[in-house]
């Protein structure tokens, strides 16, 4: 979808540690680094447990990293969206909305 909408993009280039954290979610790897917009994206269907650990980590360790995060959830309703709202995460895209309108315009869409 960013290749068809002309936006530069990288599939995960870095992990961020979370110092002094031993064991269960110790780093967090966002799906996609737009460089030109300077935009973390994630992509985020079912949000377990340890996502929302992950995020609520990123956004103490690295607050000025967190600032430029957005999500892509499937649509306004799901749990994911909510989770990110609460934290001020902007929604980037609703995936079922771009799963209506490329599906059939992109090849190899999933």
């Amino acid at each position: 979808w960013f290749k068809s909408r002309r936006i530069k993009w990288e599939y995960e280039p870095r992990t961020f540690y979370f110092s002094g954290v031993k064991h269960g979610t110790v780093s967090y790897t966002p799906d996609f680094w737009l460089p030109v917009k300077k935009l973390w994206i994630e992509v985020k269907g079912y949000l377990k447990p340890s996502d929302k650990t992950r995020i609520r980590r990123f956004l103490k360790h690295y607050p000025k990293e967190f600032t430029k995060l957005q999500a892509i959830v499937g649509s306004p309703s799901t749990a994911a969206a909510k989770f990110y709202k609460e934290l001020g995460v902007p929604i980037y895209a609703y995936y079922n909305n771009l799963n209506k309108e490329f599906k059939d315009k992109i090849k190899h869409w999933e």
